[in-house]
Parts: C-alpha cells; structure tokens; sequence
C-alpha cells in the first residue's frame, strides 16, 4: 500500500469511480451518494479555506449531531490539510474544556453550540458552512501521509486527558490490513454506530468510505432496536452486541461481527454464531496509540474457552517483554509493546509523556522486515496461549501487593471467565481498615434470580480456590446482570457497586461454643465488620 495517500485523495478518488453509489444512509431514508459527499466537502473546505489560515496539523474542531453533515464536514477539514478534533456534544462540559485547552481547535464546527457555551473556543455554525461561498472553489493542497488526520482523546492517569495524534499514513496501516480481511461484500454496508470520540469510528467511516461501501450512519448500535436497517457489517463493543442479541435487534444479513474495546466473553461469541446471527466474529484488540486495531482473533464455531485476542495484524509488530525490557518465553506474562505502521505521533502537546509511552525498539533491525523503530508500552499484560495466540490477562497497573505477595488482578478476572457459568468478570482491589482484600463482580452466563445470587458467587470463588492460591481468591463477590460503561463503551470500574461483608450470606449458622466465638470475634476484628455477621459456614 502507499503510505503516502490522503484519506480524502482516496475518497474523493472513490466519488470519481462511483459517483452515484450510496456513501451514506440514515433512518428515515435519506441518503448521500459518493459525488454529493465529495462535493459538498469541496464547499465547506473552500469556505474554510477562504475565511481561515490551515495548515498540516492545524486542528478544527468536530461538535455535531450525527447526521451526513458530520462526514462531509470531516471529509472537508482534512481537504484543507488540517486535522480534525472530535468534540462529542454528548460528552460532559468539564470533558470538552480539558480536550479544547489542550488542543487549542482553531475554530469549532458546530450545530449543538449549548453543548460549548461557556467555554473558550470559537464556533463556526454547521448551516453557515453548509451554504458554502459561491465566490470562493476548493482549491486542492500539498498533502503527505505524516500530515495529521485527527487526534483522539483518551483517558489519563493523571485526570487528564491525552490526545493521540494519528497521521493519514497511520490509517492507511489499518486499512491495508482489512483489505486482507474483509470482502467487498463484508463492506457492502457497514454500521456506522461509534462516536468519532471513539477510534472504533476511524475504521467504520475510512474503511468503508475509502473501498466504496455505504456508511449506515445511526446515533449508538442500539438505534437498531428502532431502525432496523439492513447492514452487512456491524463494529462495536461487546455489551452493545450483547444487548442487541437480548432484544433480537441484530438485522437479518449481517455477515460480520466485530468487537472490541472491552473484554470479550465466549457466549457472546456462541450466541452470534449459533444463532446464525453472522459468519464470522471477530476480537479485535488495540490501543488507540497504534490506531484502532493491532491484534485480530477470527471465529466461525461455537468455542468452549475464553476468546484471545489472536495475533498482530499485518504492518504492526508485537513484543511481549518484562520490567528490563527482555523478551519473555511463550506462556509467560509480560507487558505487550507495539510496534508498526500504525503507532501514532505521540501526545498532543505532551512531549514527556510521549516520551515515557513511545520508546526505541532494542531489537529494532534495519535488515528485518516489518521490525519497527518505535515501541508503544501498551499498559497491557498478555502471553502467548500453546496455540500461538495472545491472551488478554489484563492491565499493568492493576498490579497489587497482598500479604507481601505481588498479585495480578487481570490474571484473578481471566480465571474466572473461564468458567462455564461467568460470562465476563472484573476484579477489584480495596482498601479496608486491614489492608487490601479483593472483590470479584461476575456476569452470568444466563440470566438468574436475585435469590440464587449468593450461592452463585459462593460456587464460583469455591471453584477459583481450587485454582489459585488462597491470597488471589476473593472472599465478596457480586453478581452484575449489566456492566457500568464508560463514554467509549469500557467497563467502568468506578462505577461497581461497593459490596458489603455479609451480602452473599446463605443460611446463617451462629457459633456454638466458646472456640467458635473466639474465632468468630478474631475475624471480625480482622474484618473490621459486625460479629453478628460471619456465619460459622
């Protein structure tokens, strides 16, 4: 593929292949063809162009419903040469100030302007745009494929959000390997669900657009509840496919599932594939600092283990490696690192961060194809499976230290998804009057009543005893029959319930002598809980 391609050169190359094909489609049947697309993105970018100096990376800001407006206007921005800033209106004030202070939108496009009130931005209105200046043509730039095409935001550990700067060339990495993957008629239409906040979006708008698909445009994957659309090829996190396989609103005719941003769960997988529900499955795994996807599972049967996260995609390189940066052996855990085509620039405006983040490759070789110059420290702990696929085990920094013993939090959740009954698990660690203890929250499989809940807990840390040492077994578990997500579809582990000793109780079965007191009121004081509490079960 050449990497120095434009996303806007191939899509407009695209309008001139297919000029009445459908590039996007909308509930209530509007629809956009590719020479409309492309021509009203010429308008906005020559409005731009007109009123406004850009220039390679020159950020504009995106806030506005999801609608074709929002493509074209993305498609016009790059046009110009300058990269685009996704600005939810969905999201939280305090959200939008941070990402806007730090990185300082030239100008914001705009069809929601409450969503920004208050904040220090300039605003363009979405129909002003929209109008274009009749006195004024697009006049095409110099364009390279290190040019910035958008930066996303994500989380930070500090509080702050950091934003991800991706490069054209970086998306063509992507789109490179779904060509490997997905047919013409995988494409045909592709749900376009995912809030440009979320990097699931990239692939969902640039892959389709630049292969010639239709970009179903919907607000969330839910929207298929009321619109059921049809659609060949759905891209989303595992809880919104779950929900939609709840209420039956997954579309006859889809062809391909992909999942992401969040753990996967097997009966997720069985249900989309024995139900006919698609073909294929994917698990798709990477962090937004290697642009959207670098690791690939495919599945076609019913599976009886937890889905990996299968192997790197073409042009991306991983590394499994410990604290010195060595490379460790198959079936040991250690932190992934990512190299490739696809890593991003860095962070917007934090050069130590990007620093910390994006090191040298001590293994890079010149000689070696495919060997990357840069590493991404992904955060992750991972490790090659007997089958050469990597196993998600969970996060580096949910390390802790129990009784002197260095416990992985992600390795305790992994455990317990392997079991027949728990569709997804999340371990936490607390703080409690006496140290750290560990709670488990568990997704069944199937759905059960509130009344077997605790025996449902109690089977299931009985049977991770007979697993793991004593120190990684949870003693309070609670049963989720949904999981709290955050703003890009992750398992919001702020957001657990908090469980209270003494929840998941059976039968209560007091103390009978003296012996049993004594033991009774050692752990309640251990405990830091009410005596009458603990069951001598």
């Amino acid at each position: 593929y050449d990497p120095q391609l434009s996303l806007h050169q191939q899509i407009s190359h695209q309008a001139q292949l297919t000029p009445d094909a459908i590039a996007i489609e909308m509930p209530g049947g509007r629809t956009l063809s590719y020479a409309q697309l492309d021509a009203g993105a010429n308008r906005i970018a020559a409005y731009l162009q007109h009123h406004y100096t850009l220039g390679a990376d020159t950020m504009v800001g995106v806030s506005t419903l999801r609608h074709a407006e929002m493509v074209m206007v993305i498609l016009a921005i790059l046009k110009t040469g300058a990269a685009y800033l996704p600005l939810d209106p969905s999201y939280p004030s305090a959200r939008l100030a941070q990402i806007i202070d730090d990185a300082r939108p030239l100008v914001t496009i705009t069809d929601t302007p409450a969503a920004l009130d208050g904040l220090a931005i300039e605003t363009l209105s979405l129909a002003t745009l929209c109008q274009g200046d009749p006195a004024h043509s697009y006049q095409p730039v110099a364009h390279q494929g290190d040019n910035l095409a958008y930066a996303i935001y994500t989380s930070g550990s500090t509080g702050k959000p950091k934003g991800v700067a991706i490069r054209h060339r970086n998306v063509n990495a992507l789109l490179s390997w779904a060509d490997t993957v997905y047919s013409r008629e995988d494409y045909a239409r592709v749900l376009c669900s995912t809030s440009i906040n979320f990097d699931l979006s990239a692939f969902e708008l640039f892959f389709t657009l630049t292969r010639g698909g239709t970009c179903v445009l919907v607000d969330n994957a839910l929207s298929l509840l009321d619109y059921p659309l049809p659609v060949t090829l759905i891209n989303t996190v595992p809880s919104a496919i779950k929900a939609l396989l709840e209420q039956g609103g997954i579309p006859a005719g889809v062809r391909v599932v992909n999942l992401a941003g969040e753990p996967l769960g097997r009966d997720v997988v069985n249900q989309l594939l024995a139900g006919q529900h698609c073909e294929r499955v994917y698990n798709l795994y990477g962090p937004s600092e290697d642009t959207t996807y670098s690791t690939c599972a495919c599945f076609t049967q019913e599976i009886d283990h937890v889905p990996s996260i299968g192997r790197a995609i073409s042009n991306t390189q991983a590394l499994i490696l410990n604290d010195q940066l060595a490379l460790l052996p198959y079936g040991a855990t250690g932190e992934l690192y990512l190299g490739g085509d696809g890593l991003a620039l860095g962070y917007l405006n934090q050069p130590a961060l990007t620093a910390e983040r994006f090191i040298d490759n001590p293994f890079y070789d010149a000689k070696v194809a495919g060997s990357s110059k840069r590493l991404y420290r992904t955060g992750d702990l991972v490790r090659y499976q007997a089958d050469g696929n990597l196993a998600f085990v969970g996060r580096a920094d949910d390390q802790i230290k129990i009784r002197g013993f260095r416990v992985e939090l992600g390795e305790i959740s992994e455990q317990l998804s392997r079991q027949a009954a728990i569709d997804s698990a999340v371990v936490v660690a607390k703080n409690g009057a006496n140290g750290v203890y560990l709670v488990a929250y568990v997704q069944p499989a199937e759905m059960l009543d509130e009344e077997s809940h605790a025996d449902f807990i109690s089977q299931a840390l009985n049977t991770l005893a007979s697993r793991l040492p004593d120190y990684m077994v949870p003693k309070l578990g609670r049963v989720m029959s949904q999981w709290p997500l955050t703003a890009s579809g992750k398992i919001d582990k702020k957001a657990l319930p908090e469980v209270e000793a003494g929840t998941q109780q059976g039968v209560y079965v007091a103390p009978q002598n003296d012996t049993e007191r004594a033991v009774c009121a050692i752990w309640a004081e251990l405990l830091n809980i009410d005596a009458a509490k603990i069951s001598a079960t």
